[in-house]
Order: structure tokens, then sequence, then C-alpha cells
């Protein structure tokens, strides 16, 4: 029995909203080695390039794809590109397709699990297996991928990868990657930070 690939970004997709806004800036993932700096295109902060008739969706690790990145909202990535051509809701998550730039959206909906213009980005994927451009794209060996970033050590059925430097891999049995999805970066920790107060909370 299979499972739908979208199942294992969503749960990936969970976990970032869950922890979205709670992690002091120490949290964030520290500046990646040179070399993967320098395979993912130089500026690892830098948006990636919108697409044209001239160009394929570029994959951004930590950053986005094409023309929509993290933490964008849904108004805006609209006013740019247009509505998308499908979407679907599932427990206030909302995945949006453009078909003809290839990428699937992942939203975080309002309560009532709407799309509105305000709804941030928390994770974009391809939809497509070629036509995008980057350090790692569909089509790619996982040996190849792991040459660029560095191994892959959150797996999750020997198929799916949740890389730190904020990039998710979907392996076909061949080991050849199918899918390529962006989300925050994230750092690995041995043990849970210190519990605080929250905001609104009892001082």
């Amino acid at each position: 029995m299979s499972c739908h690939p979208f199942m294992f970004q969503f749960i990936g997709v969970i976990f970032l909203i869950s922890c979205a806004g709670s992690s002091p800036s120490n949290d964030r993932i520290t500046d990646p080695p040179d070399r993967i700096v320098n395979a993912l295109g130089g500026d690892s902060g830098s948006a990636p390039s919108e697409t044209d008739d001239n160009s394929s969706p570029e994959i951004v690790a930590g950053i986005g794809i094409g023309p929509a990145t993290l933490g964008e909202t849904y108004g805006h990535l609209v006013s740019k590109i247009g509505p998308p051509d499908s979407s679907f809701e599932y427990f206030r998550v909302i995945f949006a397709v453009w078909l003809e730039l290839g990428i699937e959206v992942v939203f975080s909906g309002a309560e009532d699990g709407t799309l509105t213009d305000d709804a941030p980005i928390v994770s974009v994927g391809t939809k497509l297996p070629q036509g995008y451009r980057g350090a790692v794209t569909p089509g790619m060996t996982r040996s190849e991928a792991e040459q660029l970033i560095g191994p892959c050590t959150d797996v999750v059925n020997g198929k799916h990868c949740y890389h730190p430097i904020g990039v998710y891999l979907a392996f076909n049995d061949q080991e050849t990657i199918q899918t390529v999805a962006i989300h925050p970066p994230y750092t690995t920790r041995a043990q849970p930070p210190e519990m605080v107060v929250a905001l609104g909370g009892e001082q």
C-alpha cells in the first residue's frame, strides 16, 4: 500500500507551521558551508529569479521556487502570476497548483480553512518531472544531490528527505529525485530548548 506523496509534505508543513514564529533568532540554521552556498548559486539569501519566456523556475533552498517565495502572501503571488489552476484545503493547509509554472504552493489558511490574500506561503514544491533550474532539481540522483548539499540524515521511509538547509527531496526506488520542495531552514537539536513564557502568558 502506498501513500500519496503530498502527505509527507503535509507532515513537514504541519511541523513548520507549528514552529513558525516561536523560535528565537539563534534557533535558525547557521550559515551553510561555502561549498553549499556556492552549489546553491552564491547568495543563499537572495530570492529566486522570476520566470519568463527564456528561463525556467529556479529552485533555491530555503527561499522558494520561481516567483513563489516563503513568507510571501497569496495575494501578492496572485498579483504577479494570476490565480492558481486548482487548490484544495486539508486541515487549514491549502495546496494551490500553477500548472504552467509546474509549482505547488502550500499556504497556511484561515481558521475556517479559506484561502485569504494574507495567507502566507509555508512551502513550495515541483509538480513536473523536469523544466527547472537550480543546484538540486527533479531527475538528479540522490548521490548527486548529496555531493552538493551534504547527506540526507532526516529521512522517512528511505524516500523522503527533509534537509536542514531548506529542501525536501522525494526519491523513487532507484534513488532518483522525483519531487523537490522548499521549506524554511532549521537546526536539528539533540535536546529541546528551555521553555519560556509565551506572549500574553502569566509573568
